[in-house]
């Protein structure tokens, strides 16, 4: 094939000499473009993958122009690239039904039969045809691998219109694989039907309903650029697929960008995009291709792309939005019709044979949850050999079954997985639900790596395929794991061993996974029965500490809501938080003694823990010289003997002085509690005081007191008042402060407070100050002008006139300057607030 003359002069310029200048690739660029257009010779999209190669290689030891340049020249490349692949696409002159490597590209062997020449097509011929078609093959690979490397270069919206246009190559794909498996279709119906004539005796044979398809490619290479990282733009291929190119890949992945268009444009909007990605998905986590099986970085990638999937479809309706239009019909007696399920149901004729009705009302809901069903091994289109008739598929079972019952039925299991294409599944919602379940579960419970993987990856024996999640990302998991994904899963009770891990490791990502896991034993039939003694073992020294600490005593007031529940079990849940509390902050207190209360009131039978009494004093018996009968060791919450202890921490906080009032002895003034019998802060004791007082509140809502920090610890004491023993009110506050946006306690406004002193100054506050202090300064130099005027007026001066001599003028500004001197400080006193003792503790100035 003759290159046309102004590809040749445009591949001269390209070839030349090194120093010549980028600006001259657009020129280059539209000269290949004219080529395709004036002639049907393909010989210049070579030259412009050449180019394209080149310009993507512009680093940053060039100028910003040049790189400017090399970007708009690549975009324009890219462009007339894919329309160039659509075009051949159209007239379906790429060879989309051919197999598919693990890296998403197609493979020069494996043609099927409707690929084939007639056999009046001379062997030279053949031969021709099938070396176009390799080229053509290879220039589409280079293309597909171009533009996923594209997904990472610099220029942001180079990489964005790369990925649209890898979304506009797979529609082109799809509906060119659909019109060249039907056209191999109509061809064998024809070749049978010709054969049945001569053949009169001959069963007609059965042959598979056409379906639209779904092209592997690009759509895989797309999907590993996303999960796995971009192929290296230094180091592109020439086309090649399989053993003979492995792709080189950036392990750092794509940049935030292409990730959130992916996720906006494609896998939250079309129901083909997310079932296709998922499947492929789960494809690389079981079966890595070579190019990712060392990549340490594939499971975290893939969990930034699953985690913020949000839409998954519940029932067939929601199925109404496809990328490929072939798909959005629905297959005729496909699987998952209501018609086919009608037909088997009431035990009727499907597709010609007589469906016999059992009586297992379960069939049909296995075959929804059976993922196996919907994925094999192969990961080929459909996992489903298109141009495969019904006789062929009959034999290669029978060939299968001469091992025994067992060979029998997994080739059984095998024929039913082939029959059912990418097109029914996708129209089937439980397809969708085992596409969704199959990807999580093959992220969250990993494969490892066998001593051959592992050796040929680079990496050591026995560790996980995709590598570790990181402890951050396993925390972000287990927030979303019981709403935004046990919900959707097909058999969630197939996580328990990675909650379970989860629980063994202890800390903040044990307390997490309580909520997945609860929800996996009341909503999903699981057998824990260790599940309270595992909660029991979390109350450790740091829980009242974490982060997560409101989030898990939320929880923990769940797990313990029943009235059916042991009340030994509860009075050591009650009795442990409330050890627990004495080396906890004021802010978990607060949350600890509502939480305790309503666990008394809800059963009863621990309201012994508080009328215990010793000496006339109730809630005491642990300090009083008494041993406590708690066995504060005992991990069996059944046998910590808590239910014959009492509460006496929790006593030591203030409530022991009101129950020595309430218990017969001498009434006990609340206010002034004696130093030992009440909490360091006061809003503790007042609050403590509840457990001593009658128990006539139904319950607490505890949301009221989980939110307490220190900030609103702070600001309550600060907001209160000082009062004498008769109860007047002494003075206000001393003290204010100011968190970031605010101009005083709590975010006021209102800059008129007396004695108020910013503790922790914003910036708005620092601000404020600043045009308070030149207000104050503008106002003493316009009184100190008013004196001089006043003084003129009264000696009748005008301007420029003085009646004093040096001695009267040197007075004068002596006295000014110590007036100055005297507003200087009051105006700093009033200020900072410096005339109070305390306030001067927190004077930052």
């Amino acid at each position: 094939m003759a290159k046309a003359p102004s590809a040749k002069k445009a591949v001269s310029s390209t070839n030349g000499a090194s120093g010549s200048s980028t600006t001259s690739a657009l020129e280059q660029v539209q000269a290949l473009q004219s080529a395709l257009l004036s002639s049907s010779d393909l010989n210049p999209l070579s030259d412009l993958l050449t180019l394209s190669k080149k310009l993507v290689r512009v680093g940053s030891d060039r100028s910003s122009k040049e790189k400017k340049d090399a970007a708009v020249a690549l975009h324009r490349a890219a462009l007339v690239l894919v329309r160039a692949m659509k075009s051949l696409s159209s007239e379906n002159r790429i060879p989309f039904d051919k197999d598919v490597d693990q890296d998403g590209y197609i493979l020069s062997y494996g043609a099927k039969a409707g690929n084939k020449v007639d056999n009046g097509t001379s062997a030279k011929a053949k031969e021709a045809q099938n070396k176009v078609e390799d080229w053509i093959r290879m220039r589409w690979n280079e293309t597909i691998e171009l533009l996923c490397g594209l997904l990472g270069h610099e220029v942001e919206g180079l990489r964005l219109e790369a990925l649209q246009m890898l979304f506009e190559l797979q529609t082109a794909a799809s509906s060119s694989l659909s019109r060249i498996t039907a056209a191999a279709s109509a061809a064998r119906d024809q070749a049978r039907a010709a054969s049945s004539s001569s053949k009169k005796d001959a069963a007609p044979s059965e042959s598979l309903p056409i379906t639209a398809l779904w092209s592997l490619s690009p759509w895989r290479a797309l999907t590993l650029a996303l999960i796995a990282g971009p192929p290296s733009l230094s180091k592109l291929g020439s086309g090649e697929a399989g053993t003979r190119h492995k792709v080189v890949r950036v392990d750092s992945g794509i940049h935030e960008d292409v990730r959130s268009k992916f996720l906006e444009n494609g896998l939250e909007e079309y129901d083909d995009v997310r079932f296709a990605t998922l499947r492929e998905i789960s494809l690389a986590l079981r079966k890595p291709s070579p190019s990712i099986a060392g990549n340490t970085q594939l499971r975290a990638h893939t969990l930034a792309l699953l985690i913020r999937l949000t839409a998954i479809p519940t029932s067939a309706g929601d199925l109404n939005n496809f990328l490929v239009d072939e798909l959005s019909k629905s297959p005729s007696g496909g699987i998952g019709s209501k018609k086919k399920k009608k037909s088997k149901a009431a035990g009727g004729i499907t597709n010609g044979k007589k469906v016999v009705d059992d009586g297992d009302s379960e069939a049909e809901e296995e075959d929804e949850d059976d993922m196996a069903g919907w994925f094999s091994d192969s990961g080929d289109e459909g996992e489903v050999r298109a141009g495969a008739t019904s006789d062929e598929q009959r034999r290669a079972a029978e060939k299968k079954s001469v091992g025994g019952l067992g060979s029998a039925a997994r080739s059984a299991s095998a024929s039913k997985r082939r029959q059912r294409t990418f097109h029914e599944a996708l129209h089937h919602i439980g397809a969708q639900r085992s596409a969704f379940s199959t990807a999580w579960l093959d992220l969250l419970l990993p494969r490892r790596q066998t001593e051959e993987s592992a050796a040929a990856a680079g990496v050591p024996k026995g560790s996980l395929v995709g590598g570790e999640l990181s402890l951050a990302a396993t925390h972000e998991v287990l927030v979303r794991l019981h709403a935004q994904i046990l919900p959707h899963l097909t058999k969630p009770s197939m996580l328990h061993d990675f909650l379970v891990s989860c629980l063994d490791s202890r800390g903040a990502t044990a307390l997490l996974a309580l909520n997945a896991i609860f929800t996996l034993v009341t909503k999903h039939n699981l057998d824990y029965p260790q599940f309270y003694t595992r909660l029991y073992a979390m109350l450790d020294a740091s829980v009242l500490h974490m982060k997560y600490r409101a989030r898990f005593l939320r929880l923990l007031e769940t797990f313990l809501s029943s009235t059916h529940l042991s009340s030994t079990l509860v009075a050591s849940f009650a009795k442990r938080l409330s050890r627990l509390s004495l080396r906890a902050p004021p802010a978990a207190i607060a949350s600890v003694v509502p939480f305790v209360y309503n666990l008394l009131k809800r059963h009863p039978r621990c309201m012994s823990m508080v009328h215990r009494e010793w000496d006339g004093d109730r809630l005491n018996i642990g300090p009083s010289g008494v041993a406590d009968p708690f066995d504060a060791d005992e991990t069996d919450p059944l046998k910590t003997n808590a239910l014959e202890s009492s509460l006496w921490e929790l006593a030591s906080f203030g409530a022991a002085a009101v129950a020595k009032g309430n218990s017969g002895g001498p009434a006990v003034d609340t206010d002034d509690v004696a130093p030992g019998e009440a909490h360091y802060l006061g809003s503790v004791t007042s609050l403590a005081k509840i457990l001593a007082e009658p128990f006539t509140r139904e319950r607490y809502s505890l949301d009221d007191f989980l939110d307490i920090t220190y900030g609103t610890l702070f600001e309550t004491e600060t907001k209160k008042t000082l009062r004498s023993a008769e109860g007047r009110q002494r003075f206000a506050p001393a003290l204010a402060y100011s968190l970031p946006g605010g101009f005083g306690a709590g975010g006021s406004s209102d800059s008129t407070a007396a004695n108020r002193v910013d503790i922790f100054p914003s910036e708005s506050g620092r601000v404020r100050a600043q045009q308070s202090l030149r207000a104050a300064e503008q106002e003493e130099e316009a009184e100190v002008e008013r004196e001089r005027e006043e003084r003129k007026r009264k000696l009748g001066l005008t301007d420029g006139e003085e009646d004093e001599d040096e001695d009267e003028k040197e007075a004068r500004e002596a006295i000014e300057e110590l007036k100055r001197e005297e507003r200087a400080k009051k105006r700093k006193v009033d200020q900072t607030g410096t005339h109070d003792v305390c306030a001067r503790l927190f004077s930052f100035a």
